[in-house]
């Protein structure tokens, strides 16, 4: 098909657009927001297209000013400092940036977060972007040796078993309110269980705390099976803590929350933990939800990573990665063209001068160049930004 050629070309004119100034939103500097994952498309593409072993001056100009900000926010929040710590931790581990020079650039910012982070899981804020689970997960990925975070991993782990145990529930935050939504259990990988999940199963292989890790993800592995409204395959967005609150009677396939996301974690939990019932049963929904497929895309209305085609191909790309699964390829594919598809129909590009780009990685053309990318080359070491295969 004539489509499935051009998502390479789609590929070089996001990395044009994304390193015009000119063309794209005037956006903050964070890493699922803004600039810094602009940053992480262009530098994926520049390693993949040109092949020197160097990235081009425009680009380390751009990483540079991103440097620049970071010394100027005072969030460091997953969606903000933490984020983009994120990219410089991810640099320094490709030998982009030096290790003198990522010392120097975390070390005094990461003292600061950890206080910020403290001051988080007081107020039982567990969510991904804006709370304490992104900051921890930062610091899971930083480095191997993790002894220098134990203190307040443990803090982190008992704050969340204590809610468990005292409230019944790892409860979704309310910013609005500023206080934990007491009954409210969110499923989703933002704001909800997954990433609580995701961040204590990296613990428990990182062989920190592993007692008080594998109690949460026990209970979250739990009320996630549970919460399958009668058998139906689908997955409500939020429970309360015997019943569903959001129930669903569709398929829902997203990055942020649903079968899709969902399913896939449960994958990775069974494979960490050789759980042949778990590996069972969400093999049973993914396969599940790569059925009808056609019918489902009236039910997608974006195109981007968070909750459109492109998140959805993405995740069906590690699925097959992972399996071999001939049905993960097929919807792969299905999922690419559409954003492909998508891109020429929305003429995102030619609205450049009147209505300039959103660039991030969760509502924007970077998570879309990440996903095309990673078609194209089989490299899927930058989804541990969003979670995925963490």
């Amino acid at each position: 098909m004539r489509e499935a050629q051009n998502y390479k070309e789609e590929l070089s004119r996001i990395y044009r657009t994304l390193m015009s100034s000119k063309r794209i939103e005037s956006v903050d500097n964070s890493l699922l927001g803004g600039e810094a994952g602009a940053l992480l498309f262009c530098i994926l593409f520049e390693e993949t297209s040109y092949n020197t072993g160097t990235l081009s001056d425009g680009l380390q100009e751009r990483i540079h000013q991103t440097i620049a900000h970071l010394f100027l926010s005072t969030n460091h929040t997953f969606c903000h400092n933490s984020g983009i710590k994120w990219l410089f931790t991810f640099l320094n581990k490709k030998g982009y940036l030096e290790k003198g020079d990522y010392r120097w650039l975390t070390k005094a910012s990461d003292q600061t977060s950890l206080l910020f982070l403290e001051e988080l899981i007081n107020k039982q804020n567990f969510d991904f972007i804006y709370g304490s689970t992104g900051i921890v997960y930062y610091f899971v990925y930083k480095e191997k040796q993790q002894h220098s975070y134990y203190r307040i991993y443990k803090k982190y782990l008992q704050s969340l078993l204590n809610q468990i145990q005292k409230e019944g529930g790892i409860f979704e935050y309310s910013f609005t309110e500023s206080k934990p939504i007491l009954g409210c259990i969110n499923l989703g990988m933002p704001h909800g269980l997954l990433s609580v999940l995701v961040v204590c199963m990296s613990l428990y292989k990182k062989q920190i705390l592993k007692r008080d890790a594998k109690l949460i993800i026990d209970y979250i592995v739990q009320k996630l099976i549970f919460c399958n409204t009668n058998n139906n395959l689908f997955f409500p967005k939020r429970i309360d803590k015997t019943s569903v609150i959001e129930e669903s009677n569709q398929k829902t396939l997203a990055w942020c929350y649903g079968d899709l996301i969902i399913a896939s974690t449960l994958l990775d939990y069974a494979k960490q933990f050789k759980d042949p019932l778990v590996e069972q049963y969400a093999h049973i929904i993914l396969q599940n939800s790569t059925q009808n497929i056609k019918s489902q895309r009236n039910n997608v209305n974006s195109i981007w990573f968070c909750h459109g085609t492109a998140g959805i191909a993405h995740l069906y790309n590690c699925l097959w990665n992972k399996t071999a699964n001939i049905s993960f390829k097929d919807a792969r594919d299905f999922w690419v063209l559409e954003t492909v598809r998508l891109l020429k129909k929305e003429k995102i590009f030619n609205s450049i001068e009147s209505k300039p780009c959103p660039i991030s990685i969760l509502e924007g053309l970077s998570g879309v160049g990440l996903m095309l990318n990673s078609y194209h080359t089989n490299n899927f070491e930058w989804s541990q930004s969003l979670l995925i295969d963490a």
